[in-house]
């Protein structure tokens, strides 16, 4: 079985492939030229597999590169999916409360409603006078 590479490697990969060029994906990366050729080099000793062919003025992806591409760029989608899915999560939702209230008490309701608001953690409370019911389109 063969380890899985480092998401990083994977990324230069898909960015050299893209760009043709080590040095456009090191700038698309914020990475140096020398470090996108170390971890393309790296995820080819990896895998046991050459994914370009280079040469000074040339990067082509080879048949085993190019087979592999739209899977590294599916992981790289999948990796920013699982990211975002993350910190969506880790963003505690507010807890939220509807309150109808009776005309008479409204000054009351909006008292308390301020009060929630300022509690740690916050409670949104939404205020409708009972009895109303917004229009429908």
């Amino acid at each position: 079985m063969v380890d899985a590479p480092p998401l990083r490697d994977i990324a230069c990969f898909a960015l050299v492939a893209r760009h043709r060029s080590f040095s456009r994906a090191a700038a698309g990366l914020g990475m140096s030229q020398p470090a996108v050729s170390q971890a393309v080099a790296r995820l080819e000793r990896t895998l046991g597999l050459r994914l370009f062919d280079r040469t000074s003025r040339d990067v082509q992806l080879t048949d085993a590169g190019r087979a592999l591409l739209h899977h590294a760029e599916a992981v790289l989608d999948q990796a920013a999916a699982f990211t975002a899915e993350a910190a969506r999560l880790a963003v505690p939702s507010t807890p939220g409360i509807r309150l109808a209230y009776a005309p008479l008490v409204g000054g009351f309701a909006a008292r308390v409603a301020r009060r929630l608001a300022t509690r740690k953690p916050a409670v949104d409370v939404e205020l409708r006078p009972a009895g109303r019911r917004p229009p429908t389109s």
